[in-house]
């Protein structure tokens, strides 16, 4: 509700002085998330803010851009409290995660649009598959909806560049995105599917696996429509690779967004020339914040990285 004490808050959004700054972006986390929707209708209503700004020397289109930078950064310091209440859950809602990973990067998400988005999906994948099915029988009829009549897509990349959109919530609208990205929602999706499906990282790459009774009974080629591939066929394609089959395990949900998370940096790299210094540096600064939250573990290497070992070899 916009009452009288957000709007002594807001008055104060010219002052520069740093206490005063502090003061006020406190005062609105206090409120609560609902502050957003506060702040959203005060943006909207002209005459309230031609009201407000006469009393701080701004006109109402400075105010309504005070609002706006406001409003971005408490919604991305609501985000990562969110995040921060799920990141030690080892199976947590991938698609929670994933929004509120989303929005820390575009705070304009709209929750409700992506949750309406990720039902309507998940019914499609409900009635279809059942507990009756085989395993195999419930991953071709996955497979057949996802990426046949839902359209599900990889974009102009394989890994990430190009203009392959990047953030789930984009994904899910234009059923087109990135390689990981896809992935991701791959995996979102099978929950609500009920089919045991999990990553499996190794050096060089990841593979959705299937599992029943916590064994791997097959591997998916997400490059050719989830295809299913069989172990040994799976391993054969290791050969000359720098992998030892002995250490690859299925992991739990819990790297997925640590996933999702680097390969937003992947893509704010790659976009650096478009994005210019600033705004690279701002973006990468969110998803470090993020990553921080989930521990040391990493899983795309870095290729500046690998770089830098092989010269100090």
């Amino acid at each position: 509700m916009v009452d009288s004490e957000l709007i002594s808050i807001v008055r104060l959004f010219p002052d520069e002085d740093a206490p005063v700054r502090a003061a006020v972006t406190e005062g609105l986390l206090e409120r609560g998330d609902g502050v957003l929707a506060d702040l959203k209708e005060l943006m909207s209503d002209t005459a309230r803010l031609v009201e407000i700004s006469r009393g701080t020397g701004a006109d109402a289109a400075k105010m309504r851009k005070m609002i706006s930078s406001r409003f971005r950064y408490v919604s991305r310091e609501f985000s990562f409290r969110r995040l921060e209440r799920i990141c030690d859950d080892d199976y947590p809602s991938l698609d929670e995660a994933f929004l509120i990973i989303s929005r820390i990067v575009n705070p304009s998400i709209d929750e409700e649009e992506f949750v309406s988005r990720v039902n309507s999906f998940a019914g499609e994948f409900a009635s279809e598959i059942n507990d009756r099915q085989t395993a195999v029988e419930q991953t071709e009829i996955f497979n057949h909806i996802f990426f046949h009549r839902l359209g599900f897509r990889c974009g102009d990349s394989p890994a990430g560049s190009g203009n392959a959109p990047f953030l789930i919530p984009d994904v899910l609208s234009t059923r087109r995105g990135t390689l990981m990205c896809i992935l991701l929602v791959y995996f979102m999706m099978s929950r609500y599917a009920g089919i045991e499906v999990y990553p499996m990282v190794f050096r060089g790459g990841l593979i959705p696996v299937i599992l029943e009774g916590g064994k791997v009974l097959f591997f998916l080629d997400m490059n050719h429509g989830g295809k299913i591939i069989h172990q040994d066929d799976f391993f054969a394609s290791l050969a000359g690779m720098d992998v030892d089959a002995k250490e690859l395990e299925a992991r739990e949900d819990r790297i997925l967004p640590v996933l999702y998370l680097e390969s937003l940096e992947t893509v704010f790299n790659e976009r650096r020339d478009e994005y210019g210094p600033a705004r690279t540096s701002f973006l990468l600064s969110l998803s470090q914040r993020a990553l921080s939250m989930f521990g040391p573990e990493r899983f795309i290497a870095d290729s500046a990285d690998e770089e830098d070992e092989e010269e100090d070899d």
